[in-house]
């Protein structure tokens, strides 16, 4: 058996790359933001290059730009040190449970520094604690209600449009009690929503309760938002579960467009799903309060109805309200068919609606502009670094509009223009508010394109443009006085 691990551990030692080493020390704190308090029993990751390995209490992906090199834990005064260390850049990321990473209104846990041969660095590390928010859930009846999940919920974007986002969920005990602890700084909605109804009483269609937001509302604009700082435990925030009245929408739906035939590959039953896929219409409905986020008991319901001929659809358990139902039809093709109708509901069920979904006008765009989740989805496992997601996109070019641009966050962007590379690296900031900086970056893209800016230079304008966002509290405001001097700190360099 011995032998066996020894046969083990020398393959493993084969296959590992080689570690250089040298005489260089990093050496530094982790600190309680805003004071100088030590924090104890930080774990502190070492990667090499300027991406952050990990922590923020396990909020964040381990692995950087090098991969993680080494690891220690902060002593009684919150001190590290990592020594015998090659020359070259890197990065220190600290973590802990009870402590919040990189988030909006918490500075970044990480710190840049370059490692010389026979020198010391300092590395100055600060966190800010997380919070605790608790209180208790009762049902439409009044009683303690047991195992309904509670969210704090974050308002994000997403195409510009708001939707709620959970940061923390938890749920209630048999008592009714609920805790929501490691939240970091930032402002939040709670909101609690309750089991599904039993079979028998969503056939009777007795129970009408809908996600409730604190304190006691069903509807997202008229919730009150919790502001956290940091470290503080807020208590008493209750909710009582609502069940407002609500309405159904009916109608008819059907499509002049083809059903398109399962593709040849397709053998038997396979050739019958994808039929089956073929000629579904999907029905969604959203509210057209562009404030409201999706995710409030807003809208954000679909259905499926089949397409081979006209057919009913009902969506039910509709707030009052004004929406759009959009009926969405893709036969198999790149291009999906829409019928759009508005809806307005108020004391009473809508019904009688007819929807025909017809052919739109073919149109293949010029610019794509999405961030590194966006393309994982639409393609796939991409690769971790801007070189391997570089590389990808490059191999893909034949899917891709002439213009394409992926955003990484604090790390870039690459655009590729007709099969050519270019990778903007952005100067390193204090983190303010990311949200909506993507929005930016697309708008000053096009701006820079439609004053007919050189592509390097349009890629320049609009990563500084992301950047001035990032500095402001609010999502989607830039700092145009800054955006000179950051386009001078944005350096393109051509893969």
């Amino acid at each position: 058996m011995r032998v066996l691990e020894w046969f083990v551990a020398a393959v493993l030692a084969l296959q590992a790359p080689p570690q250089q080493t040298g005489t260089g020390v990093i050496q530094g704190r982790v600190l309680r933001a805003g004071g100088t308090e030590p924090i104890v029993d930080a774990q502190v990751i070492l990667n090499r290059g300027t991406a952050p390995a990990g922590g923020g209490g396990g909020q964040r992906g381990a692995g950087g730009a090098g991969g993680p090199t080494a690891s220690a834990i902060t002593d009684d005064s919150g001190g590290f040190v990592f020594k015998d260390l090659a020359p070259g850049r890197y990065t220190v990321t600290a973590g802990h449970k009870k402590y919040s990473g990189p988030l909006i209104n918490s500075p970044d846990p990480s710190a840049g520094v370059t490692v010389a041969n026979g020198q010391t660095t300092e590395a100055l590390i600060t966190m800010t604690p997380t919070s605790v928010i608790r209180g208790r859930i009762r049902d439409a009846s009044g009683q303690f209600a047991s195992n309904v999940q509670v969210e704090a919920l974050v308002i994000s974007y997403t195409n510009g449009l708001p939707f709620l986002m959970p940061a923390i969920a938890k749920e209630s005990d048999d008592r009714g009690e609920y805790r929501l602890y490691g939240i970091p700084p930032g402002d939040y909605y709670i909101g609690a929503t309750p089991r599904p109804p039993s079979a028998i009483a969503a056939l009777a269609g007795g129970d009408r309760s809908v996600k409730t937001f604190f304190p006691n509302e069903f509807d997202i604009s008229r919730a009150t938002k919790i502001t956290i700082h940091g470290g503080e435990e807020i208590q008493n925030i209750d909710i009582a579960i609502q069940t407002p009245q609500m309405f159904r929408i009916s109608g008819t739906v059907s499509t002049t467009v083809p059903v398109a035939a399962p593709s040849p590959t397709a053998q038997g039953a396979f050739a019958v799903i994808q039929q089956n896929q073929n000629a579904t219409i999907q029905l969604v409905l959203n509210s057209r309060d562009l404030t409201k986020p999706e995710g409030g008991n807003s809208g954000g319901t679909s259905v499926s109805v089949t397409a081979a001929s006209a057919g009913p659809f009902e969506i039910a358990n509709v707030l009052p309200g004004s929406y759009d139902l959009m009926a969405i039809f893709n036969g198999n093709s790149a291009t999906p068919a829409i019928a759009r109708t508005v809806v307005d509901v108020r004391n009473q069920d809508v019904g009688g609606l007819v929807m025909t979904i017809r052919a739109g006008l073919q149109a293949q765009p010029a610019i794509a502009k999405a961030n590194a989740d966006e393309m994982k989805a639409a393609f796939g496992d991409l690769g971790q670094d801007p070189h391997q997601i570089a590389s990808s996109i490059k191999a893909r070019r034949s899917e891709l509009p002439p213009h394409t641009v992926v955003t990484l966050g604090s790390s870039g962007a690459i655009y590729m223009n007709d099969g050519a590379i270019a990778y903007a690296r952005p100067p390193r900031v204090s983190m303010g508010n990311p949200i909506g900086a993507g929005d930016s970056f697309a708008a000053g893209f096009i701006k820079a394109l439609l004053d007919q800016k050189a592509p390097s230079d349009a890629l320049r304008f609009a990563t500084a443009v992301a950047v001035s966002d990032v500095f402001t509290p609010e999502p989607g405001t830039i700092v145009s006085d800054k955006i000179g001097e950051i386009v001078t700190q944005t350096s393109v360099e051509r893969w």
